[in-house]
């Protein structure tokens, strides 16, 4: 049977209230898709509650290919930053909410994973959002900068992003939330 190759690419950092951390689910598929999804913490509601919008990303082949290549070589290059699942705890402190910690040191996780294009993960694991491996890598340096005009929604009150000025266009799908396609003028964000 010949492997799939990976097709997907997902990185998930938890949200968390206390810090007011928005839930950060982004992810990139090989034919360069890419988008993520934010889900804003509002003090005293439960995450189910909270307004979530998705964007848009144009990230140039390069990168993807890139992205790619760096996630699929973590685990051999960085062993002890990359967690396994029995290296976790799942820590519901907030409703509707779970992040993920290592039991060492109880620090949050981020989750990164590739996905053949049946689903299957072929390489999942997570990093503590603090390491130097994880906070020096081509991943997190792009999703940060890519999700970072849109990390606060300018009034909770008014569940609008931030930096309105960023998102060419709008459209709304029932049940989504707000879908934001976000590039700049002449050519894509990286």
């Amino acid at each position: 049977m010949t492997k799939l190759q990976p097709s997907f690419l997902m990185y998930f950092r938890p949200g968390d209230g206390q810090r007011m951390i928005a839930r950060c689910q982004f992810g990139v598929h090989s034919d360069g898709r890419s988008g993520a999804t934010l889900t804003y913490p509002i003090p005293g509601y439960p995450w189910r509650r909270n307004p979530s919008r998705s964007y848009e990303f144009a990230i140039d082949p390069t990168t993807i290919a890139t992205l790619f290549t760096e996630v699929l070589g973590m685990p051999a290059v960085c062993p002890d930053a990359c967690l396994s699942d029995d290296l976790l705890w799942s820590d519901h402190s907030e409703k509707a909410n779970a992040i993920t910690r290592d039991r060492l040191t109880d620090t949050p996780c981020v989750t990164i994973g590739l996905y053949d294009e049946r689903g299957t993960h072929t390489i999942y694991f997570s990093m503590r959002e603090n390491s130097p491996e994880l906070l020096h890598s081509q991943i997190h340096s792009i999703v940060t900068r890519l999700v970072a005009p849109y990390e606060t929604l300018a009034d909770p009150q008014s569940r609008q992003p931030a930096s309105p000025h960023y998102l060419p266009w709008a459209t709304t799908q029932p049940n989504q939330g707000q879908t934001r396609r976000c590039t700049q003028r002449g050519g894509a964000l990286v």
